[in-house]
């Protein structure tokens, strides 16, 4: 009995390993045709697409927050106080935070019919 599960189990491992060869051997013909200098040359030329494409994104960003810079500033100090609340109240909201329980308790309720 014990012959027959040495038996199974080395088949089962030498095809495991005939399956592992067969994989290794189809991705060695993946890159079939170009030589590796080529492979190096199309990663070299795909980061720095990737970079300049990360530098793009780095300046709108920073363009868009000197936009929201210039406009907090034309605002009159009550209208800025109020975009500050509201922006605080939008990110409580957006995070599933309650608000501050004193206020829920005190918090003016319309009577319902």
């Amino acid at each position: 009995m014990k012959r027959y599960r040495h038996i199974v189990v080395f088949v089962f491992v030498l095809l495991a390993y005939v399956n592992l060869a067969q994989i290794r051997y189809l991705e060695a013909f993946k890159y079939q045709g170009k030589t590796k200098e080529e492979l190096k040359k199309e990663r070299y030329i795909a980061k720095e697409e990737r970079k300049e494409a990360r530098e793009e994104r780095k300046l709108r960003r920073l363009e868009k927050k000197m936009i929201k810079k210039h406009h907090k500033k034309l605002q009159d100090k009550k209208t800025y106080k109020r975009m500050k609340k509201s922006l605080r109240k939008a990110t409580n909201y957006n995070e599933n935070k309650r608000e501050f329980f004193l206020i829920r308790w005190f918090k003016y309720k319309r009577k319902v019919k």
